[in-house]
């Protein structure tokens, strides 16, 4: 029910930027911007937790190795998915502040809406 909700909301959206916008941009390709810059890094991410997951349910004699004193190779993979995790996070703060917000700016103008 949310899912239908937003999209209607999207849709009721778009059909008023595209008749007030008039410097090209569209919602459509907004949304498709995202899209395309999201999905590597949710794919990135869920894999590498599918990877870490299916490790210590099949493979727990490779996840037990150890590599330094108390520190084996599963500690080692948690510490890099979260590492991972971190780096996704602040590459889309960046590059969200960078490109989708001045788009998502000027759209909300065109639609008449305040900043």
């Amino acid at each position: 029910m949310n899912a239908n909700l937003a999209l209607a909301e999207r849709s009721t959206y778009t059909v008023a930027v595209r008749e007030t916008s008039t410097e090209g941009e569209s919602v459509d390709a907004f949304f498709r911007a995202k899209f395309v810059f999201i999905v590597p890094m949710l794919v990135v991410s869920v894999g590498s937790f599918i990877t870490l997951a299916t490790l210590a349910g099949f493979g727990k004699d490779t996840l037990v190795q150890k590599i330094v004193g108390p520190l084996n190779v599963g500690f080692l993979f948690i510490i890099c998915d979260y590492g991972l995790i971190l780096a996704l996070a602040v590459i889309y703060l960046r590059v969200a502040r960078a490109v989708f917000d001045p788009i998502a700016d000027k759209l909300r103008s065109c639609a008449g809406e305040p900043a």
